[in-house]
């Protein structure tokens, strides 16, 4: 494990609390909105659980739906506590899952909110070592510019992938190295700025934990902020190998 790795882990474990709810999602969310930017609420059932962080969710349907690849086997980058595993899970067809995170405290609650048959592995995706075209889809939300040296970073998703399989990113930064992913022989076929639906995100979700955890309303009206800026491009990438 290399410094920046551990850098990451303590950054996230600063926040740790074991068994507290609301770690088992990490990401901004997505709200569908209408014509007139008006919020829609989700229209499919959640478990309770997972209906706590509707919107969190929602990023990873909308993500996963992009993809169009919605059984087989499926690797989730970074999964973090685990809760787009379960939902990915509880609501698609998938064979075979497995998470990957570099935090074993992730790990141990992901593992915890998961059935048996969700795997999970304690690593960096690029020191890790699955069989080749192991994944018709591997997704990676909110945390690919993480991982350094990025060009490693794309072989080992070019690796995994199987023929026609697919890479769906959702990141929070316009992505610099399109390029890079098309040298590898992963071609982009969509690509959606979704910023106004994370951010519509972001406020209500902001509201809705004002009363349940200041930690995490704080953290919502932060990054609410963050996506008011007009340089600012939360986008959804979809790669096919």
């Amino acid at each position: 494990m290399n410094l920046n790795d551990q850098n990451i882990i303590n950054n996230y474990n600063t926040y740790y609390k074991e068994n507290e709810f609301w770690f088992n999602f990490m990401n901004d969310g997505y709200c569908d909105l209408d014509e007139n930017d008006f919020p829609i609420d989700i229209n499919y059932k959640l478990s309770k659980q997972l209906l706590t962080w509707k919107y969190q969710t929602n990023l990873y349907k909308k993500t996963i739906d992009l993809g169009n690849v919605k059984d087989g086997n499926i690797l989730d980058i970074a999964c973090g506590r685990g809760g787009g595993l379960k939902f990915i899970n509880d609501f698609y067809n998938f064979d075979k899952l497995v998470g990957v995170d570099i935090n074993p405290n992730h790990i141990k609650l992901a593992k915890s909110i998961n059935k048996n048959n969700v795997k999970f592995m304690c690593n960096s995706i690029i020191d890790t070592n699955f069989k080749a075209e192991s994944f018709d889809v591997i997704s990676c939300i909110e945390a690919n510019t993480y991982f350094s040296p990025y060009d490693k970073f794309i072989e080992k998703i070019y690796n995994y992938l199987k023929q026609n399989g697919v890479y769906i990113q959702a990141t929070a930064y316009t992505e610099k190295y399109i390029e890079l992913f098309e040298k590898t022989g992963l071609h982009l076929i969509k690509s959606i700025d979704i910023t106004k639906n994370v951010r519509m995100s972001c406020a209500i979700s902001k509201m809705r934990f004002k009363n349940i955890n200041k930690d995490i309303s704080d953290v919502f009206k932060i990054d609410e902020k963050r996506y008011n800026d007009d340089t600012s491009n939360y986008m959804i990438y979809v790669f096919k190998k």
